[in-house]
């Protein structure tokens, strides 16, 4: 599946759902609105079993445990973000969005590189510029909960790059041999933190156009010992392939993939992501505070047969 769509489009589609407004419906449920969720009720009766935004808005509030004041910081942030984006001046650049569902032509052995690197992946940019793509740790319902109350990587990217709500207005899912790729997205906003700590910063850094990999990882929060299975750790094996040998870019922006509320496991998505990249012939860029320059060491000469084999033995 592919669509080219104006960057101009993608703007009107997510004006209209907002209805051109950055009003709150009503604060008393606790959730992000900003007419956010009007954007959901065009279709929640095929997504879940409310009759409203109204009902699916109080549901999110029974359902989670949000401190108010924390909660109002994070709601302050996602808004400034969307103003900035519906207040900047539009371009009309072509915006590429491609579901792959198949291992490209690129998945074959060659020279990789892998980089540790520290601090944020969203500040990348102090490591490289140039053909770069950025690894989007997706939930499988693109976006996640960004039009919600959660603040994770996905929809952290989706704050700094609001054109990929795009995909969340389409209610675009990822089966667990599917990834997608948007290429051409502008970055609006820089922030730092994560969570409810997210914070909008002013470091220039914005402005420019990126390449967003979108690829899920299972989500391991209801038994953290199911990722070592073969079966697991073969899915997301194939997952990552068939996202990163279809990126046309060399370097890629990765890190702890699923490593949060999934519970993942670091080292072995480590392990899945060097294997990936050998396999790819891509360089990867890898931000993590677990994974350290000598963990790395340990692979250096083996063949791509010999991580394989490590992989389908770990066991934590």
């Amino acid at each position: 599946m592919r669509q080219d769509i104006s960057s101009a489009e993608i703007y009107e589609a997510i004006a209209t759902s907002l209805d051109g407004t950055l009003q709150n419906i009503d604060d008393k449920y606790g959730v992000i609105n900003c007419n956010y969720l009007r954007i959901q009720s065009k279709t929640v009766n095929q997504q879940t079993s409310y009759a409203s935004y109204d009902d699916y808005a109080k549901s999110i509030l029974s359902s989670t445990a949000i401190d108010p004041d924390e909660y109002n910081l994070l709601k302050e942030v996602k808004l400034q973000c969307l103003d900035t984006y519906m207040n900047s001046n539009k371009d009309d650049r072509v915006i590429t969005i491609e579901m792959f569902d198949s291992v490209g032509n690129e998945a074959i052995e060659g020279a990789s590189n892998i980089f540790i690197c520290s601090g944020s992946m969203h500040n990348y940019r102090k490591y490289i510029t140039d053909d770069v793509a950025f690894t989007v740790f997706a939930n499988k319902r693109i976006g996640g909960l960004v039009l919600t109350s959660g603040c994770a990587q996905e929809e952290i990217k989706m704050l700094q790059n609001p054109e990929l709500i795009y995909l969340k207005l389409k209610q675009m899912t990822l089966s667990d041999d599917q990834a997608i790729i948007v290429s051409n997205v502008k970055k609006y906003n820089s922030t730092i933190g994560y969570g409810f700590d997210v914070e909008l910063v002013n470091d220039g850094q914005t402005g420019y156009t990126e390449t967003c990999i979108f690829m899920d990882a299972s989500n391991y929060s209801d038994n953290p010992r199911r990722q070592y299975t073969e079966k697991s750790k073969l899915r997301d094996i194939r997952k990552c392939l068939v996202a990163w040998s279809n990126t046309k870019e060399k370097n890629i922006i990765t890190g702890d993939w699923g490593c949060g509320a999934f519970k993942g496991d670091q080292f072995l998505k480590f392990m899945i992501q060097m294997y990936c990249a050998r396999l790819c012939r891509k360089n990867l860029y890898y931000f993590s505070s677990h994974i350290k320059s000598d963990m790395f060491s340990m692979f250096k000469g083996l063949s791509v047969e010999a991580i394989l084999n490590k992989i389908l033995a770990y066991s934590n």
